[in-house]
């Protein structure tokens, strides 16, 4: 990111949490294989969804990962 010199100080201030932002924001799923669907957080600050849900998993189901819900060539 270019820094100005003359830039507002709360841009300034801004500017620095971006980093912060960017990691808490994205994943990289790559092929899924790595990612649980209900263990993983998906957002850093809540629960993982089987903490959420309502009713129990079925077993088949709870060590599931992103890759099969990946579509391949589409």
């Amino acid at each position: 990111m270019k820094y100005y010199p003359y830039d507002s100080y709360i841009w300034k201030s801004l500017s620095k949490t971006f980093p912060l932002f960017h990691k808490g924001l994205s994943w990289n799923v790559e092929n899924g294989n790595k990612i649980k669907i209900w263990d993983d957080n998906w957002i850093e600050a809540l629960y993982s969804l089987c903490k959420v849900i309502e009713g129990p998993l079925n077993k088949n189901d709870s060590n599931a990962s992103v890759s099969q819900l990946i579509i391949n060539n589409n």
